[in-house]
């Protein structure tokens, strides 16, 4: 994966936010590593609020990451007769069928 990271100039944002976490954990419960990442280029990292490992959320042998955002983008809309630009806030929420945003 270092390869990938640094080929692709990436951020493991999730390395640079949170410390000793556990995102696998074996069928027995003997072993659990940190393998789940959050990678990233460093205009998406410096848009990124903040980011947490959702141990409440049940699947599989895998704990999901979830991210929040400031501003990804600005979206423009009609209002009546003015156009205004806005930023959004967005998350990436872990939900059953996968990722959603």
């Amino acid at each position: 994966m270092g390869n990938l990271i640094d080929d692709n100039n990436l951020i493991l944002s999730d390395v640079n936010r949170l410390n000793s976490i556990q995102t696998y954990f074996s069928d027995d419960g003997m072993n659990s590593s940190w393998i789940d990442h959050f990678a990233c280029c460093r205009a998406i990292d410096n848009q990124l609020v903040n980011i947490n490992v959702c141990y409440d959320y049940i699947s599989s042998d895998h704990i999901p990451l979830s991210a929040e955002f400031k501003s990804v983008y600005p979206v423009r809309y009609q209002q009546g007769s003015a156009v205004v630009d806005k930023g959004l806030s967005h998350s990436i929420l872990p939900h059953r069928g996968g990722m959603t945003g």
